[in-house]
C-alpha cells in the first residue's frame, strides 16, 4: 500500500538529491545565467519559517488537501502537494525568468519521479511576501499537483 506519509518522506528525498541535477541540466541547455542551487537545509516540510528565510532560495513543501475515492473494490486517495520555492526578491536580475526555470525544474521532476502516480499539475502561481523582522522582499513560485493513491 502506497500510503501518504511515504510519498511525503520520499519526496524529500527526491528534492533533496535530484532537484539540483535537474536545475544544473536546465541551465546547460539554456546557457545565459545560472540558478542558484538549492541547499540541502533549505528544505522544509509544512513549514515557512524564520529559519526558512535564513536560506536564499528554499523550497517549502507539503500536503494540501486528501480526499478518498470509492470505485467497487478498489479505493484510492486523492492527495493535493504543494511545493513553493522562494528567494530573495532584491538585487536579482531575470528573477521572473530564475522562477519559471525552477518551476520546470520541479515539474519535470514530479513527473518523472511520481510517474506511477499520475501527478497532474493543478496550478502555478506567483508569490510574493516579507519578512515582517526584517522588512526583507522575496517572490516565489508555488506549484499544486494532485496524485492517486491506490489502496491495495
Amino acid at each position: 500500500m502506497i500510503d501518504l506519509e511515504d510519498v511525503c518522506d520520499n519526496l524529500g528525498v527526491i528534492l533533496t538529491n535530484r532537484l539540483n541535477p535537474k536545475i544544473f541540466e536546465i541551465d546547460a541547455e539554456k546557457a545565459d545565467f545560472t540558478l542558484l542551487p538549492i541547499d540541502p537545509g533549505a528544505i522544509f516540510f509544512q513549514q515557512l519559517s524564520e529559519k526558512t528565510v535564513n536560506y536564499d532560495p528554499f523550497l517549502v513543501y507539503g500536503v494540501l488537501s486528501e480526499s478518498m475515492k470509492n470505485a467497487g473494490h478498489s479505493s484510492a486517495s486523492e492527495v493535493n502537494i504543494f511545493i513553493c520555492i522562494g528567494m530573495a526578491s532584491d538585487n536579482t536580475d531575470n528573477l521572473s525568468k530564475r522562477l519559471l526555470r525552477y518551476s520546470r525544474a520541479i515539474r519535470e521532476l514530479i513527473s518523472e519521479a511520481f510517474d506511477v502516480l499520475s501527478p497532474e499539475l493543478v496550478q502555478t502561481g506567483p508569490i510574493v511576501f516579507t519578512d515582517s523582522n526584517t522588512q526583507k522582499s522575496y517572490h516565489g513560485i508555488g506549484l499544486e499537483f494532485k496524485m492517486t493513491l491506490p489502496f491495495n
